[in-house]
């Protein structure tokens, strides 16, 4: 079943990817200014088409570009952490939720404790930004609103020298073991050189961050129950 799945969605992707690039080659390029690239992310079926696109992206940027990043579940797969600290050279900002943020904050039963465990996850990550050195690189933010939940995801990129972004991943991953590994998730590659649709991504992006500050201190002080440090690491895969 996965196989046969597997063969034929790749078979799909295949097809309309060389339909694609034909226009590409035929199109007179003076005459576009964006294009959009189709992501699908089928971890199920071995299909990592997004996970692959996006960590293209983060590793080939170069030095003195920023990539900001948006996820409302902060749990980044081992192959995206080293991509960033190991691979990036970008600037990066990373964007989650606040545990007041978070829609689980006040579920009952044990969904109630889902908050403290991005926490942790985001805290041992920020602990391996230090241990190598690169906390002028990194920075760590979270969204707090008043009565307001953060489920924002995206990735930005401003290349060196640019105030706005020339290309944008916008979609339903949000970068973490659960999105990559067990849901399906489509998402849609944006590139342009248009001012008015660098404008307009900024601008969006500008707003994702109006309610945002550094939580680097905050996570090393926030209190994580036992039992949740005790199991995270179990169901990670859930997250």
């Amino acid at each position: 079943m996965t196989e046969e799945l597997n063969k034929n969605i790749g078979g799909l992707i295949e097809k309309w990817k060389k339909k694609q690039i034909s226009k590409l080659i035929s199109q007179n390029e003076a005459s576009s200014d964006t294009w959009v690239f189709p992501l699908v992310q089928m971890g199920e079926f071995n299909i990592t088409q997004d996970e692959y696109a996006t960590c293209s992206i983060l590793a080939s940027v170069p030095k003195g570009s920023y990539i900001r990043l948006a996820t409302g579940y902060f749990n980044l797969t081992e192959n995206y952490a080293n991509t960033l600290l190991k691979v990036c050279k970008a600037n990066i900002s990373l964007l989650m939720a606040h545990p007041n943020a978070n829609g689980f904050m006040g579920a009952g039963g044990p969904a109630g404790r889902i908050p403290h465990a991005y926490s942790l996850i985001a805290r041992k990550f920020w602990q391996r930004v230090v241990d190598t050195n690169q906390t002028s690189r990194v920075q760590m933010l979270e969204f707090e609103r008043q009565n307001w939940t953060f489920h924002a995801k995206g990735l930005w990129y401003y290349p060196p020298g640019s105030d706005r972004p020339w290309v944008t991943v916008v979609g339903s991953a949000n970068l973490g073991e659960r999105s990559v590994r067990r849901d399906l998730e489509a998402q849609a590659a944006i590139f342009t050189t248009s001012p008015d649709l660098q404008e307009r991504l900024h601008n969006e992006c500008q707003e994702l961050h109006k309610y945002a500050s550094e939580c680097s201190g905050p996570l090393q002080e926030r209190k994580v129950p036992l039992w949740v440090q005790a199991t995270v690491g179990l169901f990670r895969t859930y997250f």
